[in-house]
């Protein structure tokens, strides 16, 4: 690992547009620190410290790669990703800048409050497919997607924290010096442990890894060494989930299976497909944002068609009013759509 200063030491120092207030935790990657701003505002400054020995000309080339895989996930803005709104490299290391947002992640909500309906999984999972598609097709696979880097917000949305790390870990790490061990591992798709190259489908493997840890609160493989945790990632199927719970339907079982294939040809192309698939096998009819999108495309077909009418029976001097009549409509028909989906937001944290 690159020299670093004790985190400690820290504590105090402007770092850009941050001031370092206190050391907030540390994990296998460096120190995240709590940052404040001139402005008041409190930021979660977390340092990625390479795993290796790099020398000098490594080093260089590391930072050059960290600063363009980290200008990617800045760009991306989405209401389900975790925003990046700064980033860069002090005395060796590299920082990423997040939010501070109130926030928990997945696994311990699960941890506290058990499995959620199979209801509130199905609007979780397409919140999830929802970032990573959009991810996706910014050209950004995720590459360690967990119940561990998946936040729910206070109104009761989720944010995918964690895009870009693990790539930059793996930019970090020469051929030939194994895979880089971080995260829970409980999604770690077989063509990364080989070093192959990752796709779509490797978050959809980790895709289903989360749906199973949903249902059951388990992982899907468990050992009491991550070498052992990858091995079965490798060559073990898949535990059935009647193993944790009887009352769930057999399809299920399948439909992780297929997300979780060793193969990527074999698995769901894409993550809505498998929320596709879940929502058929506990009869759910559509997801919270497709229902909303359903509603407001028949209110606001209805009223087309009325005012349509009415424009047609209207004398010219009225054609005006109607115009001003459709923009009341508009505005009104939007309070309604966020109203109705903050309250299945917040009913989904259930």
């Amino acid at each position: 690992m690159l020299a670093f200063p004790p985190s400690e030491s820290l504590i105090g120092t402007t770092l850009g547009n941050y001031y370092l207030e206190q050391l907030v935790g540390r994990n296998e990657l460096g120190p995240v620190f709590l940052g404040s701003t001139d402005e008041g505002s409190t930021y979660l400054v977390r340092f990625i410290l390479a795993p290796c020995a790099l020398d000098p000309q490594e080093r260089a080339a590391y930072q050059e790669r960290f600063l363009q895989v980290a200008g990617e996930v800045a760009a991306l803005q989405h209401r389900h990703i975790l925003p990046l709104v700064d980033y860069g490299s002090y005395l060796g290391g590299s920082y990423l800048v997040t939010p501070n947002l109130p926030m928990q992640t997945l696994i311990s909500a699960l941890t506290k409050s058990g499995p959620p309906s199979l209801s509130t999984i199905g609007d979780y999972l397409e919140q999830i497919a929802q970032g990573l598609e959009y991810a996706h097709e910014q050209g950004i696979i995720h590459r360690n997607l967990s119940t561990d880097c998946i936040f729910l917000l206070r109104d009761g949305r989720l944010a995918i924290g964690d895009f870009g790390v693990m790539h930059l870990l793996e930019l970090a790490t020469p051929a030939g010096q194994g895979y880089p061990d971080y995260g829970s591992g409980e999604g770690r798709a077989p063509e990364q442990l080989q070093e192959g190259s990752c796709g779509p489908c490797t978050d959809v493997y980790a895709l289903g890894a989360v749906l199973y840890r949903l249902l059951t609160t388990h992982a899907v493989f468990r050992d009491s060494s991550r070498e052992g945790v990858y091995a079965q990632h490798l060559h073990a199927p898949v535990t059935s989930l009647q193993r944790w719970r009887s009352d769930l339907p057999e399809a299920l079982d399948e439909i992780i299976r297929q997300a979780m294939e060793k193969e990527p040809a074999r698995r769901f192309q894409r993550p809505s497909e498998l929320v596709a698939a879940y929502r058929q096998a506990v009869g759910l009819r559509a997801g919270a944002a497709e229902r909303l999108e359903e509603s407001a495309s028949s209110s606001l077909e209805t009223a087309t068609v009325r005012d349509q009418a009415a424009e047609e029976a209207a004398p010219a001097s009225s054609v005006a009013e109607a115009g001003r009549g459709r923009a009341s409509l508009w505005r009104h028909l939007l309070r309604r759509l966020r109203v109705t989906w903050n309250r299945r937001s917040s009913s989904s944290t259930g």
